[in-house]
């Protein structure tokens, strides 16, 4: 075999996955943004969720809340499955390009050794969101994740809210 075949070949295989790769990096992911937590238990808040992409609809999304850590508690990646998940437009089940919709975790009912001094146990903690969905027209039986950046209670902000935890 010429040795322009082989580099023609390595060549093709290198472009192939230079696109497979851009298209990955180019797929939608849900953000949440800062959500108050104006009265109640930090952990018993409505959260958003949102898709920022511009093209894609994310369908059969799936939530799971995870408890990142709990300084002191010896906690840490404890998921619980996201509740009341709400579109915008009732009955759906995806987010279309810009849309957002709200769900709950509902951590005391995971979590029941939790504790109930739930501020200061909050402001010890660390959140993330695991999300798993599918991306018309992509077969269903191959869903993507994503995780989103930690949160933080931050009592800078009054009320409190979850916000990115610094260094992230």
């Amino acid at each position: 075999m010429p040795i322009w075949q082989v580099l023609n070949g390595i060549i093709l295989a290198a472009a192939f996955v230079g696109v497979l790769l851009g298209l990955w990096l180019l797929r939608p992911t849900p953000t949440f943004p800062s959500v108050e937590v104006a009265t109640g238990s930090p952990f018993d808040v409505r959260f958003r969720v949102v898709n920022d992409s511009g093209f894609a609809t994310l369908a059969n999304l799936r939530i799971t809340c995870v408890l990142a850590s709990l300084r002191g508690s010896g906690l840490t990646d404890t998921p619980v499955a996201a509740s009341d998940l709400a579109f915008e437009t009732p009955g759906a089940n995806r987010l279309a390009p810009g849309e957002a919709a709200t769900f709950t975790c509902p951590f005391h009912a995971g979590i029941p050794h939790l504790g109930r001094n739930d501020a200061g146990v909050a402001q010890r903690a660390e959140i993330y969101f695991h999300s798993e969905y599918d991306l018309p027209p992509l077969p269903g039986w191959l869903p993507v994740t994503a995780n989103s950046p930690k949160l933080i209670v931050n009592t800078q902000f009054l009320p409190p809210r979850w916000t990115g935890k610094p260094g992230t």
